[in-house]
């Protein structure tokens, strides 16, 4: 059974990247850990080979370092939400500053600010003109831009097109 490693930033990020872990362990193909970047992955990081997949969801500092000099692969990029990979290291990705809610404000009065492709697009576009009715205090305080909504979206995205790319299956 080949093993997965999923590396959050942050506490959403780690929301995520839990959701992402039992997705993949429900495949039975794979067994997955979620770590947290400044607790379980610096301090173990130094046993990771080359064969462990290791997912960096959110702006991790051993992830910066694969897209900030440009040798990841983008499998799938917007404006503003990407993920990828370069052999068994994985980046899913939003943009901080990245406005969930402003987008399905946007989409209610008609005025979208990018373009959307394909099926997942569509989803997403429907996802955020139906969450603006319901942004509670508590998500207001947790997610104010909506980050976990577009993290989702992604993992769902990378789950049915690209893990069995990236696993090397």
């Amino acid at each position: 059974m080949k093993e997965v490693v999923i590396v959050t930033s942050g506490e959403n990020e780690y929301k995520i990247g839990t959701v992402l872990s039992a997705k993949i362990s429900e495949l039975g193909e794979y067994q997955c850990a979620v770590w947290e970047e400044n607790k379980d992955y610096n301090a173990n990081k130094v046993t990771m080979t080359s064969d462990n997949h290791i997912i960096y969801i959110g702006p991790v500092q051993d992830a910066k370092a694969l897209y900030e000099t440009g040798s990841i692969t983008w499998e799938y990029k917007t404006e503003r939400m990407r993920y990828g990979w370069l052999g068994t290291r994985a980046v899913i990705i939003v943009d901080p500053k990245f406005d969930f809610y402003k987008l399905g404000k946007n989409l209610e009065t008609g005025a979208l600010g990018f373009a959307f492709g394909g099926p997942i697009g569509a989803a997403f576009a429907l996802g955020a003109k139906r969450l603006i009715g319901r942004r509670t205090k508590t998500t207001e305080l947790t997610d104010k831009r909506g980050s976990l909504q577009c993290y989702k979206t992604l993992i769902e995205k990378f789950l049915a097109e690209d893990l069995n790319k990236f696993m090397g299956d």
